[in-house]
């Protein structure tokens, strides 16, 4: 059975699009998601997840370690709210 968007290109202008600021944590998830033509690559590393790089033209990535592990005495964007 083929899945309702299955297929289905959500910015029909581009053959790809990488996507930054919303974080892939939203859906319990610190690697990057891919649905359709659309990459989602933001992995939360502004409050305590990952920082993630790819190659766009092999999809490999490479991520950091969480932040909240590498930066122990900061809480990420919460330090910064005023």
């Amino acid at each position: 059975m083929k899945k309702r968007n299955e297929g289905k290109r959500y910015a029909k202008k581009y053959k790809e699009v990488f996507v930054g600021h919303t974080t892939t944590q939203i859906f319990k998830s610190v690697k990057p998601i891919h649905f359709s033509n659309i990459w989602m690559l933001d992995t939360g590393a502004g409050w305590s997840g990952k920082l993630t790089i790819m190659d766009v033209d092999t999809k490999e990535y490479w991520q950091s370690d969480y932040c909240d592990e590498l930066y122990h005495e900061s809480r990420g964007r919460a330090d910064y709210r005023g």
